[in-house]
Parts: C-alpha cells; sequence; structure tokens
C-alpha cells in the first residue's frame, strides 16, 4: 500500500505529521468496523455488512485511503448484491491486509 503524501497534504491541507494522527485515530475506528464485518458475514447479516463497509468507504475515502476505500466499496457492493459469505470472506481478508499495511506504515503495529 503506498500513500501519495504530496497528494494527501495538498487535498487535506494539512502537514504530515497531522495526517498519521488522522490515520492513528482511523485506525482505532475501523478496528471495530471490521469486527462488525466480520461478525455480519458470519451470521449473514448483510443489512450490517453493507452499513460497517459503507461506513469504512467514507472515512478512508475522506482520509485519501483510496486503496482501502476501493476496497470497502467491494465488500459494500458484494453485500448489496448478497454474494457468497465465503466470497465476501476474502474481500473482508483483503481489507484487513490493507489496514495491517497502513498500521505498519504509521508505526501503530
Amino acid at each position: 500500500m503506498e500513500i501519495d503524501w504530496v497528494k494527501s497534504e495538498s487535498e487535506l491541507g494539512l502537514g504530515r505529521p497531522v495526517i498519521l494522527e488522522l490515520f492513528k485515530e482511523y485506525l482505532k475506528e475501523a478496528e471495530g468496523l471490521l469486527a462488525k464485518l466480520e461478525a455480519a458475514v458470519a451470521s449473514g447479516d448483510y443489512t450490517a455488512l453493507v452499513s460497517a463497509a459503507h461506513t469504512l468507504k467514507g472515512s478512508s475515502g475522506n482520509l485519501r485511503l483510496t486503496q482501502i476505500q476501493d476496497a470497502a466499496r467491494a465488500v459494500e457492493m458484494a453485500g448489496k448484491e448478497k454474494k457468497d459469505r465465503a466470497a465476501i470472506g476474502e474481500l473482508i481478508k483483503d481489507l484487513r491486509a490493507l489496514h495491517e499495511e497502513l498500521r505498519k506504515l504509521t508505526g501503530n503495529v
């Protein structure tokens, strides 16, 4: 996962230290949402799945984390289409992997 710092700083109007702090706060919130996604797919609760994915899509987009935003969008769409739960589970694993990469990039391991 790569972060376009120049673009992020320009579009957000913030310096890198502030953006890093926002990423750390985002990761705290995202952990709960990822857990909700995993529980929702396990129970077949597509409404909860779509809601949590939509929230992740929006918050990651606000921070210009486009790879995470795209992955959350894929989960959201799969939930709306009521795709196979195993397939959605794989999309969620990919989404979690991107969050782990962001965690490492921010030094928040």
